[in-house]
């Protein structure tokens, strides 16, 4: 059984939902954060928090407008691009405290997966939505729906489908569609929720009805799989402890400060606190990593260092390697100086090529008169490609075809875009035994069929 919500909470910089007496909601070993969210401002807000703050599980977007998701300032997820839109984009973090393992969904595609270096706290007593306690600045100013968190870790398929709502796994479901009032409540009404500061009731972000929509023509149902964005790896650059460790990472530089906080390796240290920076007196410079083995780089990222903002690089050349001699150009950047602090830029190559050296030739600084440097660096593998949307025959089965093929309401289909394949969805099975003969007709007067995989 599915209900419709029909209202999210509007929020602005100063409000905030408390649950004052949620002290047990992140002290599961497996912790699941889902919600809906849709925000226009690239800002450092806050989505949540607890009594802990950033030395507890929390959540928050940048100034670039990326959302993350972690329990310390460098053991966090990203999102790959911003969600800052004005779009509700569906959220999901998962949280292993045996393994330390984070990870961090956006509408159902996998962002950032990592394994944290600092034990997760068990000690947060509240929770607090859309803001920090004792802010009225770093509220999130936007829309918040449908905050829920479960005790265990969803599985792909879960997170890419609109949550159950009889989930037995739930600990906390703040549906927020009371509509009116400065008190919510959870579904089981175990915790107390209060809303404080400027807020409005406004229509629902996600539709949790069953509404299922074919698209029929000729006599046929079809479904649209929609287009499946590229997923990237997480950094392909171990967490470096100094300039060769750990084994296989090597980390080189004409020019390096040295000053215990400013050394070319804290640039993948996996902090944003410090980075690399020359010398006085020198403003040109490479910073160089070598990895174990040769990677197909495909993205990069570059986060702007707490103190190194006029310092950091604003043109540099990107380049690949196998001998650390003869370095292949992938990437070239003019004039891009950074402006503020711990801002993230991510930044996607047409590279097909494996190297085993990767540097960044650096030519100008953001305005800084006596150094150059960057601060925390990423590298990035293509796991899977981009995919174009799928036109799917769907098999009439009447009502058991919407249910298992249907598009949810609001899918949209881009009747401009490339089509990248047409495939056929059918439910004939029997298991076969000697002799068996399987047959399914294929109607190849109206649909060429360059490839027919079996399985």
């Amino acid at each position: 059984m599915a209900v419709k919500n029909e209202y999210s909470l509007q929020m602005t910089s100063n409000s905030m939902i408390t649950v004052s007496n949620g002290a047990n909601i992140f002290n599961e070993n497996f912790i699941t954060i889902e919600f809906w969210i849709k925000t226009s401002l690239n800002s450092n807000r806050v989505v949540i928090d607890t009594n802990l703050q950033n030395s507890g599980i929390h959540s928050q977007t940048n100034s670039d407008g990326r959302i993350f998701i972690g329990y310390t300032t460098s053991d966090r997820v990203s999102s790959i691009k911003p969600i800052t839109d004005g779009i509700a984009h569906h959220i999901v973090g998962l949280i292993d405290r045996t393994t330390r393992e984070m990870s961090l969904y956006v509408d159902g595609i996998l962002q950032e997966r990592k394994t944290g270096s600092a034990t997760i706290p068990s000690s947060h007593t509240h929770l607090y939505i859309g803001n920090r306690s004792g802010s009225t600045s770093l509220g999130i100013v936007g829309e918040i729906d449908e905050f829920r968190i479960y005790k265990r870790i969803k599985s792909d398929s879960e997170i890419q489908s609109l949550p159950k709502i009889e989930d037995e796994s739930n600990v906390f479901v703040l549906s927020l569609n009371e509509g009116s009032g400065l008190i919510v409540k959870d579904r089981d009404g175990v915790y107390t929720c209060n809303i404080t500061g400027s807020t409005t009731w406004v229509d629902g972000l996600v539709d949790l009805s069953v509404v299922k929509f074919l698209i029929s023509s000729e006599n046929k149902y079809y479904t649209v799989i929609p287009d499946i964005p590229t997923v990237y790896s997480a950094d392909v650059v171990a967490k470096m402890t100094n300039f060769a460790a750990p084994t296989g990472y090597v980390v080189s530089t004409n020019s390096d400060l040295n000053n215990g906080n400013y050394i070319a390796w804290k640039a993948f240290d996996d902090s944003e606190s410090y980075g690399w920076l020359t010398v006085a007196g020198v403003l040109t410079g490479y910073l160089r990593v070598q990895i174990p083995t040769a990677k197909i780089i495909k993205a990069y990222r570059i986060s702007n260092a707490d103190n190194i903002l006029l310092t950091n690089a604003s043109e540099w050349s990107f380049e690949g390697s196998n001998d650390g001699i003869s370095w292949t150009t992938l990437d070239i950047v003019k004039d891009k100086p950074f402006t503020m602090k711990r801002e993230s830029r991510m930044y996607y190559i047409n590279n097909n090529n494996s190297y085993s050296y990767y540097q960044f030739s650096c030519t100008k600084n953001s305005g800084h008169s006596t150094h150059i440097g960057l601060g925390e660096v990423e590298l990035f593998e293509e796991i899977s490609p981009y995919v174009y949307q799928t036109l799917v025959v769907v098999e009439d089965e009447g009502e058991l075809s919407f249910i298992k093929s249907g598009m949810n309401k609001e899918s949209t289909i881009d009747i401009n875009k490339k089509i990248g394949n047409l495939s056929y969805s059918g439910n004939q099975n029997t298991t076969l035994g000697s002799g068996k003969l399987f047959r399914q007709p294929i109607d190849r007067s109206k649909h060429k069929a360059h490839k027919i995989i079996l399985g």
